[in-house]
């Protein structure tokens, strides 16, 4: 990835079916991001007794000591093993890592964005599908269970689409061209959608812009 992500980390709320995710540099457990969401997202008064969580014997998370003990002594998680070779028995996570795999090969190809980015296309993917894209069968997305409000979507754009941003530094002359051109790689997982990120197209750069135009068309 742009910033030496090799993979990432996915959650899936039982309740909400709501996806969380990260990017990650190496395959080392977790423990520390896992630890801030929980504080951030495990309600103090909810009952201990009834809190589970399903993963496969793999010794990444399964075998790291330091995660089991985070999961079952601080936070009273039981430990929920699959079967070996038995992924339907977690399809609520197995499912979702399919449809991600290929939900970024479609935004990197459709933008013709070089496999480096795919770090942004699966922010933008979890964004996308927990604001609009409930399960089949389902009428509410995650973020609608979890807020009992619909999303806010005009401030989505297409993933890859050419974005002219304004160089508001450059002087002002009536004929002179003050704006860069580049490419749409989405928002900051967590933060205001006023801001986008764009890959500046002279330089290869990634920035953060809140002055763009989005030209949905180019495609």
């Amino acid at each position: 990835g742009y910033g030496g992500q090799t993979c990432y980390v996915l959650l899936v709320d039982h309740y909400t079916e709501k996806l969380y995710g990260a990017t990650r540099i190496s395959k080392a457990p977790p423990v520390a991001w896992l630890r801030r969401f929980l504080l951030q997202n495990v309600p103090e008064d909810d009952p201990k007794n009834d809190r589970y969580i399903f993963l496969d014997q793999g010794g990444d998370l399964h075998g790291c000591v330091a995660l089991r003990d985070l999961l079952e002594k601080e936070f009273f998680f039981e430990l929920c093993p699959t079967g070996t070779e038995a992924h339907h028995q977690n399809g609520l996570v197995e499912r979702p890592i399919q449809t991600i795999d290929g939900a970024i090969r479609c935004m990197l190809w459709g933008g013709r964005l070089l496999i480096s980015y795919w770090p942004f296309a699966f922010d933008e993917y979890l964004t996308i599908k927990n604001a609009a894209l409930p399960r089949r069968g389902a009428t509410m997305s995650g973020d609608e269970k979890c807020s009992g409000k619909r999303t806010d979507l005009s401030r989505i754009h297409t993933f890859g689409c050419r974005v002219w941003v304004k160089h508001v530094n450059a002087k002002s002359k009536k004929y002179n061209v003050d704006t860069k051109k580049g490419r749409h790689l989405g928002h900051l997982p967590g933060s205001t959608k006023k801001n986008s990120l764009w890959v500046d197209e002279a330089t290869g750069k990634v920035k953060l812009g809140y002055h763009l135009r989005f030209d949905e068309g180019m495609n």
